[in-house]
């Protein structure tokens, strides 16, 4: 007397011609434009050409910058999102990154710290690269 059924054995996958395994689709090219906040390579490179806002800061006098510059992006977004590549100041790796002063430790109270004003540096950066393309108002 048995228990239980026999097991059922799927079938094997079908072969291409060849005798080998057939080959996964090509994936499709995307026919809409992708979604999200706006990225400029281009931008990126410029901002990281500039001096760290905080150890140029007249105002300031710190000499504290350490590392490479970084673009960070500094715009309004959602949560767990980037903002446009078009909002981004440049920040050393220190003030980016590394400090206890820094833009990803601070967060939000990182402009009451250091006394700036985000929105104004952003577009003061936007104009001077605009200048730089040659779009510039002059």
């Amino acid at each position: 007397m048995r228990l239980h059924k026999p097991l059922k054995r799927t079938p094997l996958k079908k072969q291409g011609w060849s005798g080998r395994a057939a080959r996964t689709p090509i994936k499709k090219r995307r026919t809409k434009p992708r979604r999200g906040p706006l990225r400029d390579k281009n931008y990126l490179a410029f901002i990281r050409q500039q001096e760290c806002v905080i150890g140029y800061s007249a105002a300031l006098l710190r000499t504290d910058c350490r590392g490479r510059i970084e673009a960070a992006h500094v715009g309004l977004r959602g949560l767990s999102q980037k903002s446009s590549d078009h909002q981004t100041i440049p920040l050393c790796a220190g003030h980016h990154r590394i400090h206890t002063d820094s833009q990803h430790n601070l967060g939000k109270n990182f402009w009451e710290v250091h006394g700036l004003n985000r929105d104004r540096l952003m577009r003061i950066f936007r104009e001077r690269y605009l200048d730089a393309i040659g779009f510039g108002n002059g």
